[in-house]
């Protein structure tokens, strides 16, 4: 990995794990900017859908991530219906 300068090749439950890791990352920080500067888009033409198909069809709404600092409680994505 980055960490030892040499590639790793990942199995594809870590990819997962890596992506959805990935995706909650660029959510809390669209967060924080949103909560920093209100009534504001990051991006121009931007438009949130309000139920995320992406995130459905690629399966976030059966994803069960298990987070080690809340003691192994388990983080679920639940969205409206379509």
């Amino acid at each position: 990995m980055a960490r030892y300068k040499k590639p790793t090749v990942l199995d594809l439950d870590s990819q997962r794990l890596l992506a959805a890791w990935a995706v909650k990352t660029v959510y809390l920080l669209e967060l924080a900017a949103r909560q920093q500067y209100p009534g504001t888009r990051l991006v121009e033409g931007y438009e949130p859908s309000s139920h995320h198909p992406a995130l459905i069809d690629a399966g976030f709404s059966d994803l069960q991530t298990p987070i080690p600092w809340w003691d192994g409680r388990i983080l679920r994505y639940r969205f409206p219906p379509r």
